[in-house]
């Protein structure tokens, strides 16, 4: 997903076109398709991220289209625990 945004936001620039760089060897039924050619934004407030070539229209691979979507927090909250001794962490995270 990355190398397809950043190769479309090099085409909505006007640099090179028709380029992919990328290996296309790794099987795509083994992605995660729901992620593959999202966009999402990091917005505090929940809004749609900022549209562009990168999320929105024909990916540069040809093989899906972009879309965009606010960022959801996903699984359980992870329990880090307690910081190492000798870590460098902060007092309080001891």
């Amino acid at each position: 997903m990355h190398q397809n945004q950043w190769l479309a936001v090099i085409e909505e620039l006007g640099g090179n076109q028709e380029v992919f760089p990328v290996p296309n060897s790794f099987p795509q039924d083994e992605e995660a398709r729901e992620f593959s050619y999202s966009y999402m934004g990091f917005q505090a407030d929940g809004s749609q991220p900022a549209s562009g070539r990168w999320s929105e229209g024909t990916s540069i691979d040809g093989n899906d289209t972009f879309t965009s979507q606010p960022m959801q927090p996903m699984g359980e909250e992870p329990n880090l625990g307690r910081a190492r001794e000798k870590s460098g962490a902060q007092a309080e995270q001891m």
